[in-house]
């Protein structure tokens, strides 16, 4: 069985969202595309009624199989999605689906609100962050619902962290036919003197210079590592990670985002308005071996894609 791109999708308007992306990148990707509702179904009243707990998983089970084929109708890929309707605790049981599919991406959508505001992801998608050993695809509100339609596309990957956000973004950006700009954020340290002024601290003589002394080593080798990718370009800052590279996905015009676990994911999923890409840091053997083998012809399939359209 080929590999898989897995959408966790429900009952809302997101689920349209979530499905385009997702079968966005299983084309560009050349995998499967599996669509998944978890059916949550709570224990009845009274108590230990089996019979009432059957009738409601029955039906939760018919609804959520009919939410499905709606979703794949009005995607565009009904007929080249495979359908799931599954029981149990959502984010355990799409994790347990990803395995299954030997998923190299699981897709999920978020509920963000605006820069300003702390990030609402829903319950699902952030456990999710935690219990997936693949990456994971969060799909923002207003996200961009077609990734190749993107003109001239850029995929923005924060160096640092899980070993394989290079490797997954270097295989999305090839898939694409998008520059990847390898990003470093410096946090500098609170040191200094105050000038007895609203400005506060200032660094210590040599301490930019340092920041950026470390970041272009962590670019330089990151860069060395891409395989893939038509261009690369490095860009670091400093300041605020996620303030800094939301500014930068925007400077950019970027596709997509890619970060390690170590980056304020839920932040960034809560306030861009492109996919942001989780690697974790220990990545399934089969999820960060497939990226390579897919990356090598994804040139010649992103060209066969592209005549399409």
């Amino acid at each position: 069985m080929s590999t898989a791109v897995v959408a966790a999708v429900d009952a809302t308007p997101r689920a349209y969202e979530v499905s385009r992306v997702a079968a966005d990148l299983a084309e560009r990707l050349d995998l499967r595309l599996v669509l998944v509702q978890v059916v949550e179904v709570g224990t009845p009243f009274p108590f230990g009624d089996a019979p009432e707990a059957e009738r409601r998983l029955a039906r939760a089970r018919v609804e959520a199989a009919a939410t499905l084929r709606e979703v794949a109708v009005v995607a565009g890929i009904a007929d080249r999605a495979t359908l799931r309707v599954e029981h149990g605790h959502a984010a355990a049981t799409i994790a347990s689906v990803a395995r299954e599919e030997d998923a190299q991406l699981v897709v999920a959508g978020s509920r963000g609100h605006g820069r300003l505001r702390s990030a609402l992801l829903g319950s699902t998608t952030a456990e999710l962050g935690v219990a997936l050993d693949r990456p994971l695809v969060v799909v923002p509100h207003h996200a961009a619902t077609a990734l190749s339609a993107v003109a001239d596309a850029t995929v923005v990957a924060s160096v640092g962290g899980a070993e394989g956000v290079v490797e997954q973004a270097d295989a999305l950006a090839a898939a694409l036919g998008a520059r990847l700009v390898l990003a470093h954020v410096a946090t500098p340290l609170p040191v200094g003197t105050s000038m007895g002024t609203l400005a506060g601290p200032v660094p210590v003589r040599g301490e930019v210079e340092r920041l950026e002394r470390e970041a272009r080593g962590a670019l330089d080798r990151a860069a060395a590592a891409v395989r893939h990718a038509r261009a690369v370009e490095t860009a670091w800052r400093q300041g605020d990670p996620a303030t800094a590279l939301l500014e930068l996905i925007d400077e950019q015009r970027a596709a997509v985002l890619v970060v390690g676990e170590a980056a304020p994911w839920q932040r960034l999923a809560g306030s861009a308005r492109v996919p942001i890409v989780l690697v974790p840091a220990v990545v399934g053997q089969a999820a960060s071996a497939a990226p390579v083998a897919n990356a090598r012809s994804a040139s010649a399939r992103t060209s066969e894609v592209n005549s399409r359209r």
